[in-house]
């Protein structure tokens, strides 16, 4: 459909329109195809500066940021998501502005700066609120949650997780759910609980619409929620084909963390078999791999 319009528009030499049409497909982009969703954002974003539509470039530049920021671009992605927040805040756009906030807040998570992700939501915490959608707090409290637990505040954690279950539960949407999941696994991880029941079913909601780099922290997170060698080597096997299909470059504390699961499994089964059988398994198809991960999971599911 975004093809179709993007036709139609340019027939019509609406240039304006075409720009918008663009941006809706890097949009989408943004779930399989990073580095043309940047492409097309930028593209877009170029067409939209000498225009008044302001609320679409603030679109545009959130897109284009968050993008950059799967593909590693952390600096890039944070100047250019400020950037929007400044015209959201001046032309009045406040939704526009809360997405803004949320797109910061998880630049800065991927960044290490967990207290400063901390600040940037409970200040932004009102004007969520007022926006009264479902389906972007549950969002935002799922991506609250992961940064409390970072920060060791399980118990707060733990109760911002389960308002944005209780909201993705209202609306159903199979991606918000997602994240609402990923959130809860990841708490259950950081409090020392059992978690790899969450993040298998986040991974499940998030399969076909989650955004690529969401789909490695649930991995990562998976294969360090688990207890035996196959089923973690299939997780983070997974999460190294995600990151390779996409040519993405993983922020430092993901990296972190594969390097972290390697080792343990290493220290039980060998350096050599692990790597071998992460070797193996990462050339698999991405969707054979998962669907090996999910009967594995689901084998182990009490």
């Amino acid at each position: 459909l975004a093809e179709q319009s993007l036709e139609a528009y340019r027939h019509r030499g609406d240039a304006h329109g075409v720009a918008l049409a663009i941006g809706v497909l890097g949009d989408l982009d943004l779930r399989g195809a990073l580095e043309e969703s940047v492409r097309r954002s930028r593209e877009a974003a170029a067409t939209l500066e000498s225009t008044s539509d302001s609320y679409y470039l603030c679109y545009v530049l959130d897109n284009l940021a968050w993008g950059l920021a799967q593909l590693g671009d952390l600096a890039e992605a944070e100047s250019t998501v400020r950037r929007a927040i400044a015209i959201a805040r001046q032309h009045g756009h406040p939704y526009r502005l809360a997405v803004g906030f949320r797109v910061l807040a998880g630049i800065l998570r991927l960044r290490g700066d967990l207290v400063a992700a901390d600040r940037l939501l409970a200040e932004s915490d009102s004007l969520v609120t007022g926006l009264d959608d479902l389906v972007f707090g549950a969002v935002w409290f799922a991506e609250w949650a992961v940064v409390a637990a970072g920060l060791g505040d399980i118990e707060r954690a733990r109760d911002l997780a389960a308002v944005a279950l209780a909201k993705a539960t209202q609306r159903a949407i199979s991606s918000v759910m997602g994240w609402a999941l990923w959130a809860e696994g990841e708490v259950r991880l950081t409090g020392g609980e059992q978690a790899a029941g969450s993040f298998a079913r986040a991974l499940t909601k998030m399969r076909r619409h989650g955004f690529p780099l969401r789909r490695v922290e649930v991995l990562t997170g998976l294969a360090l929620a688990v207890d035996e060698p196959e089923s973690a080597a299939a997780a983070a096997a997974a999460a190294v084909a995600v990151r390779d299909e996409q040519h993405m470059v993983l922020p430092a504390g993901i990296a972190a963390r594969l390097d972290e699961i390697g080792k343990r499994w290493a220290s039980i089964v060998g350096t050599d078999r692990w790597a071998q059988r992460v070797s193996d398994l990462s050339a698999r198809p991405h969707d054979e791999l998962l669907d090996l991960l999910a009967r594995r999971v689901a084998a182990q599911a009490p």
